[in-house]
């Protein structure tokens, strides 16, 4: 079972001073990697969003935002669901979207949220 979030962006990441503080992490191929035995976080390259492939309500809440976003980053979280891992990923997520002027977004919870400053967030409804 894996659980995702998507950080929306200006810029892509391109490398990891964005968020390597705050777990040891190793590059593999187009991934870097969080992991221990039983779990693991990877955070992909960005990629260029293809606004006919996303969620529409996502894309409707961005354009409230009047953010210009550009890239997509997927964060994925693999194994066993342990508390540190989704902290991990969450915390990836903010800090990149902190970093590079975006947003991440939460499938599970169709949930848009706004960094504010390191260590605040401001959900934004779908709705």
């Amino acid at each position: 079972m894996s659980t995702d979030l998507f950080v929306y962006t200006e810029e892509p990441v391109v490398n990891d001073s964005v968020f390597i503080h705050l777990k040891k992490w190793t590059r593999e191929g187009i991934y870097w990697a969080c992991r221990t035995k039983t779990w693991q976080v990877l955070i992909a390259e960005s990629s260029p969003i293809n606004r006919e492939n996303e969620n529409p309500a996502l894309l409707a809440a961005l354009t409230r935002l009047q953010t210009t976003v550009l890239y997509r980053t997927e964060i994925v979280v693999e194994g066993r669901q342990c508390n540190e891992a989704i902290a991990i990923a969450a915390a990836s997520a903010q800090r990149i979207a902190f970093e590079l002027h975006g947003v991440f977004y939460d499938p599970t919870s169709d949930n848009v949220t706004i960094p504010l400053s390191a260590g605040q967030v401001a959900a934004l409804p779908q709705k």
